[in-house]
Order: C-alpha cells, then structure tokens, then sequence
C-alpha cells in the first residue's frame, strides 16, 4: 500500500469520541497509532515501512486485532506441532461456549475470571479426562459481554477449545480423542449442559431456570480452528468498535458499562490454558515427542519476521519509529506493510484494511 493512501486511514471518530469519554489521557496515543513507522530494508536492499502501534490494546481495535492473531497463531502452532508428531492428521479442537440463564449472570462476581476459568477447566477435566485417565490440553475463555451487542451489559460465560490430542498418564502414551462419541445431542438436555449445570451450581449455588445450555462443535482444519482460537481470544473492544458503527453511543447511559468492559484491571488473566498445553507444562510434554520448544522471546521474533514480496528475504528493521511527515520526506516510495489477514503462501501480513 503506497505511504499516502495509508497515511489517510483513521480510525472512526464515533470510537475516539468514546474513548475521549471513558478515558481521555489514552486519546492522544491513541490517535498516534499507526501513525508512525518502523523503516526496513530485506537482505536484497528492497525498503519497506511498518507502522508502530499504540499497545492500548484495551481500547484501541487495530492494536487487540493484532495482539490477538500473535496468540491465536501461536497456540495453533503448538497444536500443529503435536498433531504431526503424534498422527500427522489435520489439527482438531472441540469449541465449546459454556452460557448461563439470564437469572445467573448475577451471580458471577465481577473480579471471576480466574475462578470461572477453573471450574471451567474441572468441567472438562470431569468429562473427557476418564477419571484422570488421560490429561488433557485445552483454552478456557472469561467473557463477560454480548459478542452481538456488547453495550447491553454484563454476560459472563465461557469459550472452551480442547484438543483431540490426549497423553494417557498409565500408559505413558499420546492417543487421540474421538470426540465425536462424548454425547451428540444438544441443548440443555445434553450431557454436556447437564455436567456444566452441576459444576455450575456446586461452586455458585442452585440455579433457579430450567435452562443452563453448553453449546459445542468441532473445527477440524486449519481454518477453523484458527478462528475458533482467534474468537475466544479477542478483546472486547473489537466487537464495541463494530456496534458503535451501527448505534449512537450515550455517555450518560453507557459510559460506566464500557468503562468498565474495557478498562479491565491488568492482572486480569482472562485466557488460560489447561494440561499439557499450559505454560508449566508445555515444554515437558513436547519433550516427550522428541520436540524442544524454543525460548519464548525467540519464537516471538520469529512470528514477527517479514519478508520481501519480491525476492523472498527477511526485512531487517530500524528503531525507533520515524513520524509520519519524515516518512512521507525521505521515505514517500516505500510500500507498508500493515496488519491484517496472512496472504497464502508468504509470510508478511497483507495490507486488507479490517477497521
């Protein structure tokens, strides 16, 4: 994309005007986002431009997009690494969302997300795990508004995704989960709700509706197993920058509702992961299939590595960022590369414009 046209996207001004309202001292960074670029050349001395964001990922949808699709495809990575060796199938996960009746969201204090999350992880644990049998690898996601309509308040319930790869602890061997043979019927009658009512209700108390339904279904490729991690680990912001497209925001109604979506604590661990998947465990049990994960910061490297889209070569990056009247005196000729959905068959970001 040339510097010009890019230069001249801005976010919605119905969003900056919200934000100016929930959280003004953000606004100023907010509204330098992107505006700003990191200069780069590959190894054949192709320049190119990259723009920095504001890391207010909270309220900022372009930074939560982003920050989202680095976790998403990590996870997915793990994934796949341990389907090939285990099976060579395609990567598959059983998505859950694990919802409560309206006379319960009461009841899930405002500070649950470790505690939601854990009776989250026992629910699975009760039902694939075989009594402790097999140990499991799985995500479990506090969300605590409508995805639809994030400005009508508190909804808490969560997103589950667990792997069909399963480590029989007796046995010491890897199997996979037909996952299709744990209970085919649906809604509150199923297995599935019924075991979610009750792990429910033996942490927080009877539920009085006779309704307590767990959703489910099974993402069996690449794709949808992508999105299905991509869903459960977005930021609220990105739904409220969409509705606020299509409605008028009220300060003196709204304001204290998306304040408090929004500006979460940030000890807040709304995402988790469970069992061979989780952070103190992962590298052991890779181990076991003769895989050594890598530090941290150096798989982050590798994930952030652009290439050149005409000769293939990595992109080597100066710091820091340079503004955007310097960009358009000394660099006006270079493409930028911006955020957004990965091109097929190359490994830089295209530049389709999502906000």
């Amino acid at each position: 994309m040339r510097l010009e046209d890019y230069i001249k996207k801005k976010q919605n001004n119905r969003w900056i005007d919200v934000v100016r309202d929930i959280a003004p001292d953000l606004v100023e960074d907010l509204e330098r986002c992107r505006k700003q670029f990191f200069v780069g050349r590959c190894e054949e001395s192709h320049g190119y431009l990259k723009p920095a964001l504001c890391r207010l990922r909270n309220v900022c949808p372009i930074d939560a997009n982003a920050y989202t699709y680095n976790q998403s495809e990590y996870a997915l990575e793990i994934l796949e690494i341990i389907n090939r060796r285990v099976g060579g199938e395609k990567v598959c996960v059983w998505a859950g969302e694990l919802t409560l009746p309206r006379s319960s969201w009461d009841i899930v204090g405002d500070e649950d997300a470790k505690r939601m999350n854990r009776i989250g992880s026992e629910w699975a644990n009760d039902l694939f795990s075989d009594g402790g049998r097999y140990f499991l690898g799985f995500e479990v996601s506090f969300h605590y508004w409508h995805s639809s309509d994030p400005f009508r308040g508190w909804y808490p319930h969560l997103h589950l995704n667990l792997s069909d790869i399963t480590y029989e602890l007796d046995k010491q061997e890897w199997h996979r989960l037909n996952l299709y043979q744990n209970d085919l019927q649906k809604g509150s009658e199923s297995i599935l709700s019924k075991t979610w009512r009750a792990k429910f209700e033996s942490e927080y108390g009877p539920v009085k509706a006779k309704r307590v339904v767990a959703h489910w279904g099974y993402r069996s490729n690449q794709a949808g197993v992508r999105h299905r991690l991509a869903y459960a680990m977005r930021n609220p912001v990105v739904d409220c920058y969409k509705m606020i497209s299509r409605i008028n925001y009220n300060s003196e109604s709204d304001r204290d509702w998306v304040k408090r979506m929004l500006l979460r604590p940030k000890t807040e661990k709304r995402t988790q992961w469970f069992g061979y998947l989780s952070d103190g465990q992962k590298s052991k049990y890779l181990r076991k299939l003769n895989y050594v994960l890598e530090p941290k910061a150096v798989r982050r490297r590798k994930r952030s590595l652009r290439v050149c889209d005409e000769d293939g070569t990595n992109i080597f990056w100066c710091y820091p960022p340079v503004g955007s009247d310097a960009s358009l005196a000394y660099y006006r000729n270079r493409p930028v590369m911006t955020y957004g959905i990965p091109k097929v068959g190359v490994e830089y970001w295209s530049p389709k414009e999502t906000i």
